[in-house]
């Protein structure tokens, strides 16, 4: 799926590899031509259920179209031939670009807030957000779970995800440009991809990705919706498995996320008042831990913090003295150390 990726981002809009693309990238897309252009690239073409317009373009119009309703492109790409000797090349105005392949859009591709989807997703929805959206049309996603796609007809739209699950990027285009400018199809990609968790096959999951974000609002509905307020929180980025037995009130409680904790007791969810005061301590050590705040390191052991404790979880889990001592924090050892805390 990684190469896949990679295609992707390189192709859509055909920006990157067609501007300052090296020699050997260059190689790649003009290789000898195998068949004939199967691009649906005439503007005649109407796409039943269009995902993405901008501006009133669309896949398929021209790129006289793009010019008369936005002047002409503040950056253009070079033009470059592609595998079956199609001419290809890039318009872009600020975070809107088209790929043009043979004086036709194939491509449409936002970075930029001002745009959205036909059902409303754009920069900086969540994850969630948009797989629930799009639902009835089967997300697709690679095991990295950075990158997210669905299709419709000869068409697909695709999202790019930073590391909180956020999307950052947004592109549309012809599946039949895998054939342009690749030596796999969309087909190749799906086999490599899985099937997105969807609200219809895990409910209880759509939760702890959603208490995971601090989303407020989605954790918010999927309790309105009857999903179990105490559900398992497992995240194998902060190691934590299934085994902890780690319910996503305790992890709203170490991580100080308050508003969604008086969501998961208003909804039933509860641990023992003893361990509540347990799990603050420890989410607030690991803030002082962070910071080097051996003041407030010393107050939190005088209101019954473990100084044998452990920051993080699992394989990340370390001793506090073992994180201080690995940073060089030797003042936090000290005072450790005067605690009680044993190597």
């Amino acid at each position: 799926m990684r190469k896949v990726f990679f295609v992707l981002l390189c192709f859509f809009l055909l920006t990157a590899c067609s501007k300052g693309v090296d020699k050997k990238t260059n190689e790649s897309i003009t290789g000898t031509a195998k068949t004939e252009s199967s691009l649906p690239v005439s503007s005649s073409v109407e796409i039943q259920n269009e995902l993405l317009i901008v501006h009133g373009i669309k896949l398929g119009d021209s790129k006289e179209k793009i010019i008369d309703k936005l002047g002409y492109p503040q950056t253009k790409g070079e033009v470059i031939e592609t595998k079956n000797k199609n001419t290809a090349t890039s318009y872009k105005y600020g975070g809107l670009s088209f790929g043009i392949l043979n004086d036709n859009v194939v491509s449409i591709e936002i970075d930029d807030r001002e745009y959205k989807t036909s059902k409303g997703i754009g920069i900086g929805s969540n994850y969630i957000d948009l797989i629930n959206t799009y639902s009835e049309l089967t997300p697709m996603e690679n095991e990295e779970g950075n990158f997210v796609f669905i299709s419709e007809g000869d068409t697909f739209l695709s999202f790019v995800l930073d590391s909180s699950r956020t999307i950052e990027q947004i592109s549309y285009g012809y599946k039949s440009l895998f054939d342009e400018i690749s030596d796999f199809t969309f087909e190749d990609m799906v086999k490599t991809a899985n099937v997105a968790d969807t609200m219809n096959n895990s409910h209880s999951s759509q939760l702890v990705e959603a208490v995971y974000l601090n989303d407020i609002n989605t954790v918010k509905q999927l309790l309105s919706m009857g999903v179990d307020p105490n559900t398992n929180f497992v995240s194998p980025n902060e190691g934590i498995e299934p085994s902890d037995n780690i319910s996503v009130l305790w992890f709203s409680i170490y991580k100080g996320n308050f508003e969604i904790v008086s969501l998961l007791e208003e909804y039933g969810a509860s641990v023992p008042m003893k361990d509540e005061r347990d799990i603050r301590l420890r989410g607030e050590a690991d803030i002082a831990l962070e910071n080097n705040d051996v003041e407030r390191m010393a107050q939190l052991i005088d209101a019954g913090l473990d100084p044998n404790g452990y920051i993080g979880f699992g394989q990340w889990a370390e001793s506090y003295l073992s994180f201080s001592n690995s940073r060089s924090n030797y003042e936090m050892v000290e005072l450790l150390e005067s605690r009680g805390a044993r190597w």
